[in-house]
């Protein structure tokens, strides 16, 4: 459950046992399709330097919010339809992985380049949710996505992936937390965890519990909240796996195991205002 962050607690299904729920799956496939192609293809549309001169900043910054976005899904799901997506026709095919990890590098390439060559234009500004247009910022958010991808195939093309990520670290990557790259979410944009907080069909994972207490972490309390019940200690979690004929064991109830912190409970729609992290060092 969520890289056994945390461990499943509901019986009535078996994703936590390695069995996919295909709609889960189909679901992000619809989301992600359904509305990032499209609302990516109106903004590079838009800010086409050929048609829109002195765009070009603007521009550059769709594209690395391109690369972004598909970065993540590739690495998700392997092949998938990428540099035909809006071409208009009922079918699309599908892009290999290493021609889409060296498309990746190569937009990156131009992106930066173009930013580089002119700091002070026009790149959103105050629209710029992320870096309010602040353009050293989108360089480094870039060289650091730069390398992302290059770790994401040192396995597999490790020659490659030691020139990229060279490249971007020569060029300068996040080394903060200052630097991340974040945006606000809303009353109508929730985190993903508050979004599940409701369904209340999680706690925290035995491994969490074991590095955040072993380790005397002082992030404890911000991830996850003491065990109602203090007979079990302050914070317990809950082994991934466990068969649904054993967890209706009393020693399993959810007020003896610890759930998320407070910081992601939300009272009301209107109490859930956190920061979505697209990228950080």
């Amino acid at each position: 459950a969520l890289c056994q962050y945390f461990a499943n607690t509901q019986n009535a299904f078996s994703s936590d046992r390695y069995v996919l729920v295909g709609g889960w799956l189909n679901g992000a496939w619809r989301d992600f399709y359904g509305n990032v192609p499209n609302n990516l293809g109106e903004v590079l549309d838009a800010t086409d330097p050929a048609e829109n001169p002195g765009f070009e900043n603007m521009h550059a910054l769709a594209q690395i919010y391109r690369v972004l976005m598909y970065e993540r899904i590739a690495n998700y799901w392997g092949p998938i339809p990428y540099s035909q997506v809006n071409n208009g026709e009922a079918s699309v095919p599908y892009d290999g992985e290493a021609d889409m990890y060296h498309s990746f590098f190569t937009t990156l390439d131009a992106a930066v380049a173009q930013l580089n060559s002119n700091k002070g234009g026009n790149a959103f500004g105050n629209n710029d949710q992320i870096y309010d247009g602040d353009i050293n910022s989108w360089i480094i958010f870039a060289n650091t996505l730069r390398l992302r991808i290059a770790m994401r195939i040192s396995d597999v093309e490790p020659g490659l992936a030691q020139t990229e990520a060279e490249k971007a670290v020569a060029a300068g990557v996040m080394t903060s937390n200052a630097e991340n790259g974040d945006f606000q979410c809303t009353a109508n944009s929730w985190h993903g965890i508050p979004r599940m907080i409701g369904w209340n069909e999680f706690r925290m994972s035995s491994a969490m519990e074991s590095v955040l207490t072993g380790y005397d972490d002082p992030r404890v309390g911000a991830f996850f909240s003491p065990c109602v019940d203090p007979e079990f200690g302050e914070y317990r979690g809950l082994r991934n796996g466990y068969e649904i004929v054993d967890m209706a064991a009393p020693e399993l109830f959810y007020d003896k195991l610890s759930r998320v912190g407070p910081k992601w409970v939300p009272i009301s729609q209107a109490d859930v205002i956190t920061w979505e992290i697209l990228m950080s060092p």
